[in-house]
């Protein structure tokens, strides 16, 4: 299970902890999506937060702006094939997606953006 302790952190020449896909390569503290679609594949540990009914996923989203143009971006987010929010992002900030631990599965979860 990701917690704050063991949160996906990225760094310039590091290899990050989960699989991603269309996206730029890591810079230090953030990533940038290379499409309009990007993937992050994780594992949820079988043991850690399987107790508990939900759990928060917690993502920092930041976008690209045109001014005058674009003032924003909406970002729908799956997990798992599944729809979990849907967001108009206009400057940096923080969604947090409480998840039915149901939904989960041990390895090969997948958030689509």
């Amino acid at each position: 299970m990701l917690t704050y302790d063991n949160s996906v952190r990225f760094e310039k020449g590091r290899a990050p902890t989960v699989s991603l896909r269309n996206f730029y390569p890591p810079e230090d503290g953030f990533v940038w999506s290379s499409s309009r679609w990007s993937e992050i594949k994780f594992e949820f540990a079988a043991t850690a937060g399987r107790d508990k009914k939900n759990v928060d996923v917690i993502l920092d989203f930041d976008v690209f702006k045109v001014d005058g143009y674009m003032d924003g971006q909406n970002a729908l987010i799956y997990l798992n094939g599944l729809r979990v929010g849907s967001h108009y992002i206009s400057r940096r900030t923080a969604i947090i997606i409480p998840i039915d631990t149901a939904l989960l599965k041990p390895s090969e979860n997948v958030l689509t953006f």
